[in-house]
């Protein structure tokens, strides 16, 4: 069974009531299991005619009300789920309409050489060969489909999800714009979903996939990109346009996932599409965008859109200047960072001392570099010296540093390095150092975060080198004193450096001074 085509004017119809809407389309989805939906009033009308003619049609028996010509265009045909304020909204947007759950019933129902426009649902699996995509094509469906390339070498289908969350959103005209804006206005990560990919005809499946794909087709892929996975540069969702077997440019569109706004994306690319096709697609050239047919209400409704469109992109514009801005100032500060207090964290050798040094000096320490003031053919002496006045004689220390690409090395090697140069000290200056202190940068081919303390499996060695009046601090907990750039943490930390022998605690130093701080 299928509906006859049907062509209504006002004074063959009666506006029903809600319940009267619903029992007739039931009635035509009762006898075909599809509906024909011919205009805006036939959605909300049903003929006068009590008696409703049953007439035959090519074989079959149809509902039939006053048979016309041919039926108006763009003639769309819908295929999968949708629901009621959907297709309400699509009949008023296109003048013949039909509405099947499956291409079974679509193909009972319209002959693939009717159809303008093809609107495919969520749920549906599409086929390359399917007839309906010899038109003009809007697809919703999130299953694996096969849709017609750019090009004829090529299809268009699924090739997985994407794996990161950042998306880019590459230009298109400003309706598209604001759908889309409004569409993914809380998105916040691609991740999962359906990335859209090439293949070879006949050949289904990820393997298939083109690495470097025909340029007329890949460039006419990322022209008409709607949503791109920022990191692999996949397209999520497109549209363009392509030659097909007869001869004729229809467009292809994908948008395979639930936030698209099915009805105002149909509306939007059916019109770009109508600009180069505007015998399959009449009437979408917009007109009714056009002050002079549109009411004093929609009007000022399309004021007040203009209006806030103009202040988003004041704010857009204020917001990726200060963005700009911000950014700038940290990329700047990174990079001092990185050649000044992180080389705590990053260096070893000569640059390493540098950044301990700068560190000492910071927290209020004076330091004097020996390798600076060393005569030709002196013994090496420690790389630090210390000092800070305490009464009528100074506090001095002597500091070694020492920088590892991993975490092994001998502990007992650098004690006796520090026991020699504590004996030089004792020469020099006739007394022992305040303090032996050594600082060292393990493992800095790692995250600091992945790091092992150093000395941790020493204990009787750092107990010893303590007896000694020894200190061992970890160069990546003396970047977190530095980088605090508090005053009074600093002034905490180095009389603690001053008084303390084993390992230093500097969580304990943060944490006092966060508990200050609240």
């Amino acid at each position: 069974m299928v509906v006859c085509p049907i062509s209504l004017s006002a004074h063959d119809c009666r506006v029903l009531p809600h319940d009267s809407i619903e029992s007739v389309r039931h009635l035509l989805r009762a006898i075909t299991g599809s509906t024909l939906i011919t205009s805006a009033v036939a959605a909300r009308c049903f003929v006068e005619n009590p008696a409703r003619d049953i007439i035959k049609r090519r074989g079959r028996s149809a509902l039939c009300a006053r048979v016309g010509g041919e039926l108006r265009r763009p003639r769309v045909a819908i295929l999968g789920h949708f629901d009621d304020a959907e297709l309400l909204s699509l009949s008023a947007m296109f003048p013949t309409v039909w509405v099947a759950a499956d291409e079974k019933n679509l193909a009972q129902l319209v002959d693939p050489a009717d159809v303008d426009l093809f609107i495919v649902g969520r749920g549906i699996l599409l086929k390359a060969d399917v007839p309906y995509l010899d038109c003009h094509t809007i697809c919703f469906s999130q299953n694996s489909c096969q849709l017609p390339g750019p090009s004829a070498s090529v299809e268009l289908t699924n090739t997985g999800q994407a794996t990161t969350n950042a998306y880019r959103l590459p230009e298109v005209p400003l309706t598209m714009s604001r759908i889309r804006d409004a569409d993914l206005s809380r998105l916040t990560s691609v991740r999962g979903w359906m990335r859209l990919g090439m293949v070879r005809p006949g050949i289904f499946g990820m393997g298939s996939a083109l690495e470097d794909p025909l340029p007329a087709a890949r460039s006419e892929l990322a022209s008409g990109a709607l949503v791109v996975e920022e990191a692999t540069s996949d397209v999520l969702a497109t549209r363009y346009v392509r030659l097909t077997h007869a001869g004729a440019m229809k467009g292809i569109a994908w948008l395979p996932n639930a936030m698209f706004d099915r009805v105002h994306w149909t509306r939007a690319i059916a019109a770009e599409w109508a600009q180069a096709d505007p015998e399959a697609l009449p009437g979408l050239d917009t007109w009714r965008s056009d002050k002079a047919w549109q009411t004093a209400g929609e009007r000022k409704a399309a004021a007040d859109i203009e209006a806030l469109a103009n202040e988003r992109e004041r704010s857009l514009a204020e917001y990726a200047r200060g963005l700009a801005e911000l950014q700038e100032r940290l990329d700047s500060l990174g990079d001092m960072a990185d050649a000044g207090v992180r080389r705590l964290i990053t260096s070893q050798g000569g640059q390493l001392v540098d950044a301990v040094a700068a560190a000492f000096e910071a927290l209020g320490f004076s330091v004097t570099k020996l390798d600076e003031e060393l005569e030709k053919g002196e013994p090496k002496r420690e790389d630090l010296r210390l000092s800070e006045p305490m009464g009528t004689s100074p506090w001095e220390a002597i500091v070694e540093v020492r920088g590892y690409a991993h975490a092994t090395h001998k502990i007992s090697d650098m004690l006796e390095r520090l026991s020699r140069f504590a004996l030089l000290y004792e020469r020099e200056k006739g007394r022992a150092p305040d303090r032996r202190i050594y600082v060292v940068n393990g493992e800095i081919e790692s995250p600091p975060q992945c790091r092992q303390r150093p000395l941790a499996r020493h204990d009787e060695d750092v107990a010893a080198f303590a007896a000694d009046g020894g200190l061992t601090i970890w160069a990546a907990d003396l970047y977190r004193l530095v980088a605090s750039e508090d005053p009074q943490t600093w002034e905490q930390a180095k009389l603690s450096i001053r008084d303390s022998v084993g390992k230093l605690n500097v969580d304990h130093l943060l944490a006092q001074a966060g508990a200050a701080g609240e």
